[in-house]
């Protein structure tokens, strides 16, 4: 990694928007070095062909980091993400119970309508997951979850999923000719077959 600097930054327009829209959720894949394109620490360019779960948030508080930490056997980043899912109902339950072990590759999009991937390299896993009822009529009830990773670089930007070869939805279905990392998102008559969750 090099160490000299080769620009400064300019002061930015007062437009951003904090938060997170919407998770994409799908197994992790180890890809090799031949799979991907890709600015690592920056930038997704171009990964095979695969489905992503999107897991859409009602608005509720949702957030991620990548934090640096420094010490003598190296330097990686802390990716970290929490968020939660509304009312508690059993179709729920059963994809958390897929959630609960294994890891993950998780794309969160921004209210500012940009794409962060984390765990890239290593994954991403579920490492708390609270049943929540609540007390009054007004509290929240449902699912808290906290992902957590560590990575030798920072998680990447993405332009637009699907020029990366990103493909999502909620239920699993998509047309499209391919079949890519054992994921079938459909067949090359265009027939819609349901992508499966576990890989």
């Amino acid at each position: 990694m090099s160490c000299n600097i080769t620009k400064g930054r300019r002061k930015k327009c007062k437009d951003n928007l904090g938060g997170v829209k919407e998770i994409y959720i799908a197994r992790y894949i180890d890809y090799a070095i031949t799979d991907y394109t890709a600015d690592l620490g920056v930038e997704l360019f171009e990964v095979p062909t695969r489905f992503f779960y999107r897991f859409e948030l009602d608005g509720v508080q949702t957030s991620f980091s990548d934090n640096l930490s420094v010490n003598d056997e190296g330097n990686f980043y802390n990716s970290n993400l929490t968020t939660s899912f509304i009312k508690l109902d059993k179709e729920t339950a059963k994809e958390l119970n897929i959630l609960d072990g294994g890891l993950f590759h998780i794309i969160v999009k921004l209210n500012s309508g940009k794409y962060y991937f984390l765990g890239f390299e290593n994954g991403m896993e579920l490492s708390q997951l609270d049943v929540v009822s609540g007390t009054n009529l007004n509290d929240f009830q449902g699912y808290n979850l906290a992902f957590t990773g560590k990575e030798q670089y920072k998680g990447m930007l993405i332009n637009n999923l699907s020029d990366v070869g990103i493909l999502t939805g909620i239920d699993g279905v998509f047309v499209w000719g391919l079949r890519q990392n054992n994921e079938v998102i459909s067949d090359n008559n265009n027939n819609l077959i349901k992508s499966d969750f576990n890989g």
